[in-house]
């Protein structure tokens, strides 16, 4: 009988409320489940999907909180939203009453042509921003940028770059301190110190 719940359970959407009343993180499923459906607590192991506010979830293991809305994941982390936005990392952190993802370790996000790639991103999916102050890369057709911090709206689609900040596409290296991007309109606006070297050497 405790069989048959628990795989019921598993098949059917499971719902986590919240203390704070957002709404909640939904389970959709799991290969195996320890902890009550009602709790707390649940601990998911194997091809784990979960979905909040229109994004899904997956990993291969992961702890949910009900009564904080929150999740820790791990193994093969991916995060989808909308149509293009993609986040992949090894660990996720994840408040579903923020909304703010926290990933570490072999993070990369897709939206596009543009890949992000770090060792760790905060995506704030309320606001669709995915910012790292670690260090990372952005490449976006024949564009290259690489900076110690970074933020990119997904909505707004705005690359916005500090420090240490190296634009490489094939006509020219532009070095600078803060740069602005839109990758839409290939425009960049940048302010500080700047040096633009051609990469042609005719």
């Amino acid at each position: 009988m405790r069989a048959l719940f628990l795989t019921f359970s598993l098949l059917t959407a499971v719902t986590l409320f919240s203390q704070s009343g957002g709404k909640k993180i939904t389970l959709k499923g799991a290969n195996s489940m320890e902890g009550s459906v009602k709790g707390d607590y649940q601990r998911l192991l194997g091809n784990v999907i979960l979905e909040h506010e229109g994004a899904i979830m997956t990993c291969d293991s992961a702890h949910l909180f009900g009564k904080k809305n929150s999740l820790l994941a791990y193994g093969h982390v991916h995060i989808s939203q909308g149509d293009s936005i993609n986040v992949y990392g090894d660990n996720l952190n994840y408040d579903g009453n923020s909304r703010k993802a926290d990933l570490t370790k072999n993070v990369m996000m897709t939206d596009g042509d543009m890949t992000l790639t770090t060792d760790a991103v905060t995506y704030d999916m309320k606001n669709k921003v995915a910012s790292y102050a670690s260090g990372g890369k952005i490449v976006s057709q024949n564009n290259v940028l690489t900076s110690q911090i970074g933020a990119y709206s997904t909505e707004g689609k705005v690359l916005t770059f500090k420090k240490n900040v190296v634009l490489t596409n094939p006509e020219y290296v532009m070095k600078c301190d803060t740069l602005r991007y839109l990758p839409v309109s290939k425009v960049a606006y940048f302010t500080g110190p700047t040096t633009i070297s051609s990469t042609n050497n005719s």
